[in-house]
């Protein structure tokens, strides 16, 4: 049986590849993402925790120093979780393009993939048909040779 050989077995190994590099880049843009929901997560913790001490401060006495420092405390807070929430948008859209990018990179190894599999099966196919042909002919020329040796004789 001859052996299959895909000819476009280079394209699919470049597909591949392109594929792999998409999916490194997809998965570090979740990660990006991740890391920045994690940062506003600990943002608003610290903002919770301002808001429990300037609510403890302000039951017993709260000068105006310690007020003024607690309330830029809190805008500054406030201002990096707009910030955050900011970055959050733009990961999450840069992991959106990444996904398209990969999924696309996918689709395409995928359908070379599957054409290599049609091929493959197609070769094995045509493969052994051919050998059945040929055993059919050696046997249909057994039959005729005994045949014909049986009449001469």
């Amino acid at each position: 049986m001859k052996a299959f050989s895909f000819r476009l077995e280079s394209l699919l190994q470049l597909r591949e590849a392109s594929r792999e590099k998409a999916l490194v880049g997809y998965a570090k843009s979740i990660n990006a993402r991740q890391k920045i929901e994690v940062e506003l997560n600990d943002l608003n913790e610290v903002l919770t925790k301002l808001h429990k001490d300037i609510t403890m401060q302000r039951t017993s006495s709260l000068e105006g120093f310690t007020d003024q420092s607690f309330q830029n405390s809190m805008d500054s807070t406030k201002q990096q979780i707009l910030n955050f929430h900011g970055k959050l948008e733009d990961a999450k859209k840069i992991e959106l393009s990444k996904k398209k990018i990969f999924l696309a990179a996918d689709g395409s190894f995928q359908s070379i993939l599957r054409l290599k599999d049609k091929q493959s099966t197609a070769h094995l196919s045509s493969q052994l048909k051919k050998e059945e042909r040929e055993l059919d002919d050696i046997i249909s020329s057994r039959f005729v040779s005994q045949n014909l040796s049986a009449i001469k004789k």
